[in-house]
């Protein structure tokens, strides 16, 4: 590696910035919602979305809603890579581009297709999704770790619903599961309103008759229905539609 050189060639004379946070982009608004992004506690994902939503209003010339997405981030437990470079359309061949030394840099052969949009979603799990399990019952509570542990899902659970409010309110919670039955249906209710409070927040119950709360919310059955509840935990999260 080179050593640092302090001299500036450039007529802009921009200086070197050290900091243990730093967001760099051409647009200083933008600059300044990553780094409001960070100092309410976001990661890095979030501060990278915030400033690339800031910057298609603040320089719509340059950065429209499509674009391509490079990242190398730590997810707490190893390096991760995401390659969002635009794919060439579906209709070329390599016979389009037979006898050519390199790929042409103007006109229409030069044009991919914007791929930043549909990798979004592979950003968003590059950490964990951190789910919060509510129930009275010990046993649904192991079963429920151990199934979402396996698929890879950062899973804490407690049995006193008060946990749950406190922990979304730290911003420590992606998705809640609740158990509806006994004593919690009461809180289950409840849920649909949390839901509404943190629009961000995944909520999922499971009950022995889920069908009344399915209406407002993903529901699964208490037991028969837990081998799906690691997918319908990801579903949540990404705001899909149940498979």
């Amino acid at each position: 590696m080179k050593p640092f050189d302090w001299q500036f060639p450039y007529p802009s004379q921009r200086m070197p910035i050290l900091a243990r946070n730093c967001v760099a982009t051409s647009q200083p608004l933008a600059a300044q919602a990553g780094l409001r992004m960070l100092m309410k506690g976001g990661s890095a994902v979030d501060a990278v979305l915030a400033t690339a939503i800031s910057l298609t209003v603040l320089e719509p010339t340059s950065n429209g809603i499509g674009s391509d997405a490079f990242a190398i981030l730590w997810d707490g437990r190893k390096l991760q890579g995401l390659n969002a470079s635009g794919r060439s359309p579906a209709a070329w061949t390599p016979a389009r581009f037979k006898g050519l030394d390199a790929m042409p840099q103007r006109g229409w052969d030069a044009v991919t297709v914007l791929d930043a949009a549909t990798q979004r979603p592979k950003l968003r799990l590059i950490r964990p999704i951190r789910v919060l399990v509510v129930s009275r019952d010990r046993r649904f509570l192991g079963l429920a770790r151990f199934l979402l542990s396996r698929d890879g899902l950062d899973v804490d659970t407690t049995t006193r619903p008060g946990d749950l409010f406190e922990s979304v309110q730290r911003g420590e919670v992606d998705v809640v599961v609740m158990d509806a039955t006994g004593a919690l249906g009461a809180s289950a209710r409840a849920a649909a309103e949390l839901e509404a409070l943190y629009p961000d927040l995944g909520v999922i119950v499971v009950a022995d008759e889920p069908e009344p709360y399915a209406r407002a919310l993903p529901a699964l059955p208490k037991w028969r229905g837990l081998e799906q509840l690691a997918d319908l935990v990801r579903r949540s999260y990404l705001r899909l539609s149940p498979a």
